[in-house]
């Protein structure tokens, strides 16, 4: 049997080398797209929740803020005088046989001056 020369044995390892190369190449894009299925992905997903979660908990210590100050308000109002307060303030009411007087300020007189035009010669 005649053994193969050096050229034929170069071709044949660069055949199959060859495919070996391009399969791994394949296994490995394949393995990169996995890692990017399994990890950056959910790591991006995770900071937007955790970006959303920072969000949602400014709003609820801003509402959480805004219902304490209507609950005090709301307590306010149970109070005659409260209400009493507001009404003659912001409606202008009094009671019956009360006369209601409004303080009109002074305008001040505007003065305006004119120039004088020159005398034609």
């Amino acid at each position: 049997m005649k053994t193969p020369s050096a050229a034929a044995r170069f071709v044949t390892w660069f055949r199959t080398s060859a495919r070996k190369g391009v399969f791994g190449l394949f296994i490995l894009g394949l393995a990169g797209i996995g890692i990017m299925f399994l990890l950056v992905y959910p790591i991006s997903a995770l900071l937007d929740q955790n970006d959303r979660l920072g969000e949602s908990k400014d709003r609820l210590e801003l509402l959480q803020d805004h219902n304490e100050r209507l609950s005090a308000r709301s307590e306010r109002l149970g109070s005659d005088g409260e209400v009493e307060r507001l009404a003659r303030d912001l409606h202008g009411m009094v009671y019956r046989n009360e006369q209601a007087w409004l303080i009109v300020p002074e305008i001040a007189p505007t003065t305006t001056t004119t120039a004088a035009l020159p005398l034609a010669p």
